[in-house]
């Protein structure tokens, strides 16, 4: 029966392309007009995409509203930190690459040693991206648009995913709304751009799945996947190793399970890996190694173990929401508050209603022995577990239970992992498990053939929708701070500093007040600086803090230890008084490393001490303009 089917489909086919009667055999037929209801589909798909990048879109735009996205003169939390830092990094790429210099080391920072932008979070495809931006209304304007595009396109991407695997546009739209705007996305999006732009992960997870279960050609599903992971190293090299991990225990354990299935697809899993080292060794590979051995490379941790120990998840925290949340009562949001050091590593809530679906939907895979869904749910358990640290804490307290983030801090590469981290991976598992078994349960209350009770299923589903999605509900818009550049920096008056200058500027560049960075890019790294918010082999190896600062000059107590306290408003100031061995201090350092301004501008507590400092010092005044004090030309005698 089967051999006569096929005979007969055969005998349809050939028919079907033989020229109509009257035809020559030479000139094609004419087609025929396809059905009218054809095109209606695709139309669908069209509008279904336009109204949910729309949505999102506007949702993006209201978490930092009334900010405007072109704004050049704010910026979200504060111009300093690492929000000033960052805005450093999307200058610089542009910069370098017009001026031919080596996009992962700098001699703008650090002065005279320099910085390894390889070894720091650099993020030069975004700098890439936004370098037209960048180049013409400014770096600040550049990250205002990419920290919204982030929350954007990290929801569109998940989206479309979930389209990819066949879930309703409802179903998908709300899957992209919870993983681009869920906690973790709030969260980091208040300081962190490089570790909230995560549209490539849901891709990541669609090429792995498709080069496991060998869909298409190993090469084709390789390169993918070589290609995605590349992108994704030059935004965060730190979530892409996550991921990684989380992808490599995944595999593991359904290689456990299913031994068979494992052995039949090793050797095509191999290949394809192969195929995706290409791509990665070619265009990853130089800035790899030299961000291991080039010069001034981190060697050591990135993070003390106090600072990795506060930066981690509570066993609560999925259920237990923070004063981020809309619909959290005081006593949950306080108890939330302290989780994950709080702050912008603070983003593990998911909502009971989503966990619960999470795990229902999990152990229906489990049941139905799925591998997609088992592979995503068994990464997502996984990354919890990593997410809570070297030991747990539960309700805020801590535990002298150990858990496996210790063994994975200590192995090669992993120094650097922060555990909060994790919880972006918690919610894309999330997110990947609960849609599929969401839009199954739609698609039974669709398929009600009474009126009735079609419409009684479809309002319980919508329900059930609004409580996973009340309890992520943002209290607020993401606050927005002036970027508080001082005049000088922004227009013509800069120009008097010559090109290439060295200068030492208070407030004194480092940890949280580096807004002079922030000033240099914005007077196109016209000038070079001593100090820097910005890791080095230094502080990594030796700061008890864990290193977040330029290496220490000698002598320090001028303008090191002087000018921080005098930003902080601290009694060191009338310690360090105009004496002769303090001025000498400041006129050895000058000398030493050939500073040859210096700018002192009207922020912290007591900027008049710093001037009236270095006025004794120097035997000059300083020139005032554009906001601040600068003194030129400080190793020339004064007259």
């Amino acid at each position: 029966d089967l051999a006569m089917t096929a005979i007969v489909a055969r005998r349809g086919a050939d028919d079907a392309r033989r020229p109509a009667a009257g035809t020559s055999p030479e000139a094609p037929a004419e087609r025929s007009a396809p059905p009218a209801g054809a095109a209606q589909p695709a139309r669908r798909r069209r509008r279904g995409g336009l109204a949910c990048a729309t949505a999102y879109l506007l949702a993006a735009l209201a978490m930092y509203w009334p900010v405007q996205p072109f704004s050049t003169t704010k910026l979200v939390s504060c111009g300093c930190y690492d929000v000033a830092e960052q805005v450093w990094f999307l200058a610089w790429t542009p910069h370098a690459m017009l001026h031919g210099l080596n996009p992962f080391f700098t001699r703008e920072l650090n002065v005279p040693f320099g910085a390894n932008l390889a070894a720091n979070t650099t993020m030069p495809l975004l700098g890439l991206l936004a370098s037209p931006l960048s180049l013409s209304l400014g770096p600040v304007a550049a990250y205002n648009v990419l920290i919204r595009l982030a929350l954007f396109s990290s929801a569109l991407a998940m989206c479309f995913v979930l389209r990819h695997y066949r879930c309703r546009w409802p179903v998908a739209f709300l899957g992209g709304l919870v993983y681009g705007f869920s906690p973790y996305m709030l969260a980091q999006g208040s300081l962190h751009l490089n570790l909230c732009f995560v549209p490539l992960f849901p891709l990541l997870v669609v090429a792995v799945d498709n080069l496991v279960s060998g869909r298409h050609s190993r090469r084709r599903d390789g390169l993918v996947l070589g290609g995605l992971a590349t992108a994704q190293y030059f935004i965060s090299s730190e979530l892409l190793a996550d991921l990684a991990v989380l992808v490599l225990l995944a595999v593991v354990v359904l290689a456990l399970r299913f031994p068979r299935t494992a052995r039949q697809r090793a050797g095509g899993v191999a290949l394809g890996l192969c195929w995706a080292l290409l791509p990665f060794v070619v265009l990853a590979g130089y800035p790899i190694v030299f961000g291991l051995v080039g010069p001034e490379h981190v060697v050591g941790s990135l993070f003390a173990p106090a600072s990795v120990d506060i930066y981690r998840n509570d066993l609560l925290s999925p259920l237990v929401p923070t004063p981020g949340q809309l619909l959290s009562p005081p006593s949950l949001a306080a108890l939330g508050a302290g989780f994950a050091g709080g702050g912008a590593e603070n983003g593990g809530y998911l909502g009971l209603p989503l966990v619960l679906a999470a795990i229902v939907a999990a152990g229906h895979a489990a049941v139905r022995r799925s591998p997609r869904p088992l592979l995503i749910a068994v990464a997502g358990a996984a990354a919890f577990v990593l997410s809570l640290g070297p030991s747990l804490d539960l309700h805020g307290h801590a535990t002298t239970l150990a858990l496996p983030f210790r063994v994975l801090a200590d192995l090669p590469g992993f120094d650097f992992a922060v555990p909060a981290r994790f919880a972006l991976f918690v919610a894309l598992a999330a997110v990947m498990v609960t849609a599929p078994a969401a839009d199954r349960l739609l698609a039974a209350a669709v398929a009600v053939a009474d009126r009735r009770h079609r419409r009684q299923a479809l309002a319980g589903a919508c329900l059930a929708a609004a409580l996973v999605i009340a309890p992520l509900r943002p209290a607020a818009p993401e606050r927005s701070e002036s970027t508080q550049v001082p005049a000088y920096f922004s227009g013509p008056g800069v120009r008097a500093i010559p090109a290439g200058s060295v200068v030492l500027a208070y407030p004194y560049p480092q940890l949280q007040q580096d807004q002079v960075e922030l000033w240099q890019a914005l007077s196109g790294f016209r000038f070079r600086l001593i100090g820097g918010y910005v890791l080095t082999p230094y502080l990594s190896a030796t700061s008890p803090d864990g290193g977040f600062a330029a290496r220490t000059l000698d002598p320090s107590t001028v303008p090191e230890v002087l000018f921080e306290y005098a930003f902080a408003g601290r009694s060191a100031p009338s310690e360090v008084g105009i004496e002769p061995w303090s001025v000498g201090q400041l006129r050895s350092f000058v000398e030493r490393y050939g500073v040859d301004e210096i700018v002192v501008a009207p922020l912290g507590a007591d900027p008049g001490y710093v001037e009236r400092f270095v006025s004794a010092a120097l035997g000059k005044r300083p020139v005032r303009a554009g906001g601040v004090e600068v003194f030129f030309a400080v190793r020339r005698p004064p007259r």
